[in-house]
């Protein structure tokens, strides 16, 4: 039996539901709405049968859901908000056990999300509210009364009150009575995300005035406290360095994926950081930072006059770059570029992990590109400073200096991982040269083949045409294991393939890496072009799982049991369904993840692990709704 999928339509905007919700909406045969607090637009171009329950009983409503489903129809309950949050769907679900009906959640984004986006803030601030309360009056449904509110709004807490519009006045004095003063600012929101959604600004001192003047009765909030305080100011934010400043970001502080470090900036170079210690140099870094706001200047405090925006730091540079280092931000050292040399060597492990570096001789009349030229985007950044600087970009690297195109630059850019990067140099080297670089590709998107690359490659039908032609250099752009790899080749690994994994509870790292190994191998597809791993929900948290996904950087994307159930799949599985509510999690998890993709791997059934195995041949590209990769580890299997 397919269970019944309650779906949050989140605060009213067709746009805002989710895709999981989506994609429910859309393979349903039955689908009950709350008609008066649901977007039309959600229903238009559905092929299931639509029926509103404004007018229904819960027992009218419970008897229809219960009636498709033992008919094996597809049933969503659409829900406005989020389900969890005053949506009548406890009793619901109590009457859908007593059937023995299974039934399966889909979140939606809360009203009061949608409200603080639509606002502007947060409803959380350093060194104020740490807590949101949400909360109603009492009313006909049993809830807090006014002294409950009073008791909510003495913690400081960001108050966000539901249902309770129409007792505004309440609102205030239960409020004032916890100790809030009149100018603190409480806010009305009506149908936020629909067409027709307004707010009204203001204080407890004006807030019911304001909804006596709009007359709104209903689908509001009240949103009240000093969290608030940006949406009222037309400068919500002047003094970004205040002590109000969160610490998550501050260089100061340290946490498990970033060192505490002076101005350390955010992994992945999204924050660059110039560093000068001279006079000359911090004039010349100031020019800079005036046109690039996002750069951080570290300067010695002595020298902090000559750039009012720099970070000051005290003892040897080294202990700055040290503490910047991690990081693996763009760096950029108004230094000599051999005292920059002496400073990164000891750090740098290699081309894929390094950041790009610059030197820019204190004048600013130089910039040379030391580190992460290619790959790092260390040419892009000399470039970028040059401009900014009316300076000369000293790019020493042969292919940009001679104008030939850089395999190591091509692979990164398309997202291919080399199985040997040491041997990208012999391509480039026969670049160099004059030669022409052969290339075979029967996977990944071959979108790249523009004018440039034409004039320097010769493309091949087979990897046999190729292998005849004897070229000097060959890129081997596939998915598949290749065998007797020569030399002169160098195989690069589109992200094409999704991993279906299902396992016991409690299965290790190992025996999963086995597993996943064994079942590629056997098959002939590369380890090195896995995109991503799939699972079912109850899954997602099996700590050998995520081992095996941290030890390969590869994101773990989970889906509800509901959901896989809906995907036909070639090896259903009645032992399954029972256990975990689908007939199949790893072939219907891998079908998922790839979008539109095909099972290439019907599922392989290993010790407590079973494996299968979908392809994207054009690529996967990386998706909003898929978890991030979990932190790699050191020592990867």
């Amino acid at each position: 039996m397919t269970p019944v999928q309650f779906v949050g339509a989140g605060p009213g905007g067709a746009d805002l539901l989710t895709e999981r919700g989506r994609r429910a909406l859309a393979a349903a045969d039955l689908v009950l709405h709350a008609d008066s607090l649901v977007d039309p637009a959600l229903l238009a171009g559905l092929a299931a049968r639509c029926l509103p329950t404004s007018g229904l009983t819960l027992e009218a409503i419970v008897e229809r859901m219960v009636a498709a489903a033992r008919a094996g129809q597809a049933v969503v309950r659409l829900h406005s908000g989020d389900p969890s949050l005053w949506g009548a769907t406890r009793e619901q679900m109590a009457a859908l056990r007593r059937a023995g009906v299974p039934y399966a959640v889909i979140p939606g984004v809360p009203s009061a999300m949608a409200a603080a986006a639509h606002l502007g803030v947060e409803l959380t601030a350093p060194g104020g509210a740490q807590s949101v309360v949400l909360t109603r009056l009492r009313g006909r449904t049993p809830g807090p009364g006014p002294s409950e509110l009073t008791a909510l709004a003495a913690t400081g807490a960001t108050l966000v009150v539901f249902l309770s519009v129409a007792r505004a006045g309440e609102v205030v004095a239960a409020c004032r009575a916890g100790g809030l003063p009149p100018e603190t600012p409480a806010i009305v929101a009506t149908r936020i995300s629909w067409p027709d959604g307004w707010d009204s600004r203001g204080t407890l001192a004006d807030l019911e005035a304001r909804v006596r003047a709009t007359r709104v009765r209903r689908q509001a909030l009240l949103l009240i406290g000093e969290a608030l305080r940006p949406a009222l100011t037309a400068d919500p934010d002047p003094d970004p360095q205040a002590s109000s400043r969160s610490r998550l970001y501050d260089p100061s502080h340290g946490h498990l994926f970033r060192p505490r470090g002076a101005g350390a900036v955010a992994p992945g170079g999204s924050r660059p950081a110039a560093v000068a210690i001279t006079a000359a140099g911090v004039r010349a870094a100031a020019r800079l930072q005036s046109g690039w706001p996002e750069l951080a200047l570290h300067c010695p405090a002595h020298l902090q006059h000559h750039a009012p925006g720099a970070t000051a730091f005290d003892g040897p540079v080294a202990g700055l770059v040290a503490d910047l280092w991690p990081a693996q931000g763009p760096l950029i050292c108004f230094l000599a570029a051999s005292a920059v040399v002496r400073l990164v060597a000891p750090r740098l492990t290699g081309k894929a992990t390094d950041p790009p570096v610059v030197a820019v001789d204190e004048a600013g009349r130089f910039v040379v590109p030391l580190v992460g030229a290619h790959q790092a985007g260390g040419n892009r950044l000399a470039r970028r400073v040059a401009a900014a600087l009316d300076a000369v970009a000293v790019v020493t690297t042969a292919s940009e200096a001679r104008g030939v195109p850089a395999p190591d630059v091509l692979a990164a850019a398309q997202g291919w991982r080399a199985d040997e990067p040491g041997r990208l140099a012999r391509a480039g080297a026969a670049l160099l040269a004059g030669e022409p670089l052969a290339v075979w590709q029967d996977a990944g998107d071959p979108g790249w083949r523009g004018p440039r690359w034409a004039a320097v490659t010769t493309c091949h039908r087979t990897l046999a045409g190729l292998r005849r032609a004897a070229p000097t250099a060959a890129l081997l752009v596939t998915d598949r294991a290749v065998a007797g790899v020569r030399p002169a080749e160098v195989l690069l690994r589109p992200p094409t393939l999704v991993l279906g994994i299902g396992c016991e509870r409690g299965v290790g790292e190992e025996p999963m890496a086995d597993a996943v190994t064994t079942t590629l191998a056997a098959a002939g597809w590369a380890l090195g072009s896995v995109a991503r791993v799939a699972t079912v929900d109850r899954k997602a948290a099996e700590p050998g799982l995520l081992a095996l996904c941290a030890a390969r950087g590869w994101p773990l994307e989970a889906f509800p049991a509901a959901a896989l159930a809906a995907v036909t799949v070639p090896t259903p599985s009645a032992t399954v369904a029972r256990a975990v509510g689908t007939s199949s999690v790893a072939e219907a998890a891998a079908l998922l993840a790839a979008g539109a993709g095909t099972l290439v791997v019907p599922k392989r059934v290993h010790p407590r692990v079973t494996v299968a195995v979908a392809r994207v041949a054009a690529g996967i590209a990386a998706r909003a709704d898929a978890g991030p990769a979990p932190r790699p580890r050191a020592a990867a299997r």
